[in-house]
């Protein structure tokens, strides 16, 4: 029956990429909030914030 092989085939292939997925995104995340800390250590971080605003 090869229609068996081919959906397990399918499924290993969308289990490893929702693997990739999740482990990039928190790698992502993990860096978009290093940035955000050196932002809060340097002095101008609520301008930053409000032109964040007004970019919004």
């Amino acid at each position: 029956m090869p229609q068996i092989s081919d959906l397990s085939w399918i499924n290993l292939f969308m289990f490893f990429n929702l693997t990739m997925f999740m482990m990039m995104s928190m790698i992502y995340f993990n860096y978009l909030q290093k940035i955000n800390n050196n932002k809060k250590k340097s002095k101008n971080y609520m301008i930053n914030k409000k032109s964040m605003l007004f970019k919004w």
